[in-house]
């Protein structure tokens, strides 16, 4: 249904229509979330992992297990929120299409109250053919006497919108209806324009609010400007500037903050994250294998293939090279608690 675009008034100027915790780290920790020492503190285990051929040692709470990286997270969270913010983002670009002119698309201009010359109605007609032809919004003009509406109809708008209906049978006709009292010595002029459902994208409020701004302040100014140069600046505007594409400052503003939350913060982190000092024996330590005792010496030889050192007690077979371990043949030394 057809709904208001706005107006205006000689007494009341014109009007819109309606229609994280953070914890301490030690050195050698890489990353994991418990703490790892490399010398024995009451409560912790000893563990061993082997490197270039020789034994290192560490002792935490637990075996160590370095922190997952949260980058995949980071990344499925930030393409989630562009996916859902893609909408919002295509929302602030207001591109009008031109409507199609499927209809009887004939300008109609009723001056009931004789404001118009017959030169006048037929440079505004030129003017209103003009914006048709832009829009694909076909306009249509009435003037009628403040007695036609008052007293059968709350108000002007009621009366355009009875007009629209019984006029047009579909929703792309732009109505305007210009009401005054010249029987009387003070001009009681009105004005009320009233949309089809279909010009919603061209007619935007902002749009209509501006029409009606330039029409009233011209038929207000009424020694400069006769209501035909009034309307006709009105329609010239809309004419240049409903065609435009154009950007919502509003809605660009709350996508920069919400883009800037949604992927700033995650990228950060993702940042620091790539960019922090990782343990290369990360992976070492995980691998690691616990010692009988966080306290008492351990027992170490050399690999009778490889000469690699391991630990007497605690492996089956050589750390470094596999192969078996036969029963200890000499001591090398002994890894005493630092």
């Amino acid at each position: 249904m057809p709904h208001s675009s706005g107006g205006g008034s000689h007494g009341g100027g014109s009007h819109g229509g309606h229609s994280f915790s953070h914890s301490s780290s030690h050195s050698g920790s890489g990353g994991s979330s418990h703490r790892v020492y490399d010398h024995y503190v009451p409560g912790t285990n000893r563990y061993v992992y082997y490197k270039a051929g020789q034994p290192h040692y560490y002792y935490s709470d637990r075996k160590y297990k370095s922190e997952k990286s949260p980058v995949p997270f980071l990344i499925i969270f930030m393409a989630i929120w562009i996916a859902i913010s893609i909408p919002f983002y295509i929302m602030i670009f207001h591109v009008p299409k031109k409507l199609v002119m499927d209809y009887n698309s004939e300008v109609i201009i009723e001056d009931g109250i004789d404001v118009l010359t017959s030169g006048e109605e037929t440079e505004l007609y030129e003017d209103l053919t003009t914006f048709r032809d832009k829009t694909g919004i076909t306009p249509a003009i009435i003037t009628v006497d403040n007695r036609e509406w008052k007293g059968y109809y709350n108000d002007l708008e009621n009366y355009a919108y009875d007009r629209y209906v019984n006029m047009f049978p579909d929703e792309k006709h732009w109505l305007i209806v210009y009401s005054s009292d010249l029987a009387t010595g003070f001009e009681d002029w009105y004005f009320e324009g009233m949309q089809g459902n279909d010009t919603d994208d061209i007619l935007t409020e902002k749009l209509t609010d501006e029409f009606n701004e330039i029409v009233n302040k011209c038929l207000t100014a009424r020694t400069r400007y006769s209501v035909k140069e009034a309307f006709t600046e009105g329609f010239n505007y809309v004419s240049e500037n409903g065609m435009k594409t154009s950007a919502d400052p509003e809605l660009l503003l709350f996508m920069i903050l919400h883009s800037s939350i949604g992927l700033g913060i995650p990228l950060a982190m993702l940042i620091l994250f790539l960019n922090q000092k990782k343990d290369p024996d990360e992976k070492l330590k995980e691998n690691a294998t616990l010692c009988p005792s966080a306290t008492d010496a351990l027992m170490e030889d050399t690999c009778d293939y490889c000469n690699g050192v391991y630990i007497h007690g605690i492996h089956t077979s050589c750390p470094h090279c596999g192969a078996a371990i036969k029963a200890k043949s000499r001591t090398i030394g002994y890894k005493l608690n630092e």
